[in-house]
């Protein structure tokens, strides 16, 4: 009897320990939080904001991830987006700005950038309850870092949490990026990946978002320009025709005078089209 007892008041106190593990945190005040360090690096680095009001059982996450080749950029670029758009149109949303390490004189080699993301996410993923927001997650990024985005996406996200991924003029197919743009993409991918495709196929393969995009991979939306010199339309409809194939729900918009990277009209609607994708999918 006296077992028994034990056993009943241990059950009792782990299923409380449960609810109250499962219960919703939540917080009233907006907060802040400038070059949180995620790593040793210098450059592993992230910005956090959180929205008033938010709740560990609601709010959901946006993760930015800025361009720059691999080798350049900074997660300051995206400064005025959270500010100004994101503040006004997803002020709901908590938004997580990551610098990762750059490639630098044979120094920091891909995959550092993919594992830099994947580092920083596991680190925010880690501290959720405590900053009061949920584990839905969508992912946006600009040219490399859309790359990086999709990468993370399709191949690092485990749980599922990550339910859309947005992609600003990112590379799909690295291999077919250098085949068909060799003289542009060429001098850029060379260095970071380690070798030509021919030299480092596996690498290329592997550094590729189109052949991690499985069924049940996260909702994606692709933005291109058609006149881009340096990552071509065709990246995007490589993408879309794997995830067609795959039944993953998808977007694509081609802007048919946009570069690689675009001003206004094309600016206001890839912000319009991104919110309501957002919201359809999150």
């Amino acid at each position: 009897m006296k077992n028994t007892g034990f056993l009943f008041l241990l059950l009792f106190f782990i299923c409380s320990c449960s609810k109250t593990d499962r219960a919703p945190v939540t917080a009233t005040e907006p907060a802040v939080y400038k070059n949180l360090a995620y790593g040793d690096d210098p450059l592993q680095k992230m910005d956090i904001y959180l929205p008033a009001n938010r709740s560990s059982s609601t709010t959901r996450v946006l993760v930015l991830i800025h361009g720059g080749a691999w080798a350049g950029g900074d997660k300051a670029e995206f400064d005025a987006f959270i500010t100004t758009y994101l503040a006004k149109e997803l002020p709901d949303y908590a938004v997580v700005n990551l610098n990762y390490r750059l490639y630098k004189n044979n120094t920091n080699l891909f995959p550092t950038q993919e594992n830099d993301v994947k580092a920083a996410l596991d680190f925010f993923n880690a501290k959720r309850r405590a900053y009061a927001v949920s584990a839905t997650t969508a992912l946006l990024g600009v040219s490399a870092g859309a790359h990086l985005a999709l990468l993370h996406a399709y191949k690092q996200d485990h749980t599922g949490d990550c339910r859309a991924v947005i992609s600003i003029a990112g590379p799909t197919d690295l291999t077919a990026l250098y085949r068909t743009n060799s003289a542009m993409a060429g001098p850029l991918l060379v260095p970071v990946i380690g070798g030509t495709p021919d030299q480092v196929p596996d690498r290329y393969e592997a550094a590729s978002p189109v052949h991690f995009a499985g069924s049940g991979a996260a909702a994606t939306l692709l933005f291109q320009g058609g006149k881009d010199p340096l990552v071509p339309a065709s990246q995007a409809d490589l993408l879309a025709a794997k995830l067609q194939q795959q039944q993953v729900p998808f977007q694509k918009v081609i802007y048919p005078e946009a570069g690689h990277g675009w001003g206004e009209p094309e600016l206001t609607d890839t912000f319009k089209k991104t919110k309501a994708f957002l919201q359809q999918h999150l």
